[in-house]
């Protein structure tokens, strides 16, 4: 399922490295001005040969690794990614997300903007000192898996209140990254993760 905007084309920033997706886009034009304001998302099975190199986002975005394996690089530093673990980005943060080619990653997405994301994205842990991005750890994975496929669904609802709705469930998954967050070098345990899967 891809709810496309005008012209039924990708835009240029989505990956086209992905083997399956379901993805939304509710306002690719948003009002900055809003306190937050939900742009896009979904989820992604990757390529075994998937890699993403930016200089530059037009968006915020919170990425969460469902399944699979990779790195990020990003604020200078190198990150392993699997179950459970969860980055942002935005704008003028410079990012590269590699696959692990043995252990594809299927993560989920999503991109807003407003005045009060930096906040929310510090609140929960993923913005540390002098405004660097850094991921984090979470537990109880499928409570935050239920919550990007709510925002899945809600977004494909043409009614009025569907962006609304998705901006609720976006500060929902703000609070819920903050409340599940890991301590700092904690990791889930395997079993953990394949309980999750499963």
């Amino acid at each position: 399922m891809d709810k496309l905007h005008a012209g039924n084309r990708l835009p240029s920033f989505v990956s086209r490295q992905v083997t399956e997706a379901r993805r939304f886009f509710l306002n690719l034009n948003p009002d900055r001005r809003s306190r937050l304001e939900v742009v896009c998302g979904g989820v992604e099975r990757m390529r075994p040969d998937y890699v993403v190199q930016r200089t530059d986002f037009p968006y915020f975005a919170v990425e969460l690794v469902a399944e699979g394996r990779g790195t990020l690089v990003i604020s200078g530093q190198q990150h392993a990614l699997s179950p459970g673990v969860a980055f942002a980005y935005g704008p003028g943060a410079e990012h590269t997300i590699r696959n692990d080619a043995d252990l594809p990653m299927r993560k989920y997405y999503l991109d807003f903007v407003g005045t009060g994301a930096k906040g929310l994205l510090r609140d929960a842990g993923l913005i540390g000192e002098r405004d660097s991005f850094q991921p984090i750890s979470i537990g109880a994975l499928h409570e935050l898996t239920e919550l990007y496929e709510l925002l899945i669904g809600n977004a494909g609802d043409e009614g009025p209140l569907a962006n609304p709705i998705c901006e609720s469930l976006a500060n929902l998954m703000m609070l819920k990254l903050r409340h599940r967050r890991l301590s700092e070098g904690a990791v889930l345990p395997q079993s953990y993760a394949t309980y999750e899967t499963i």
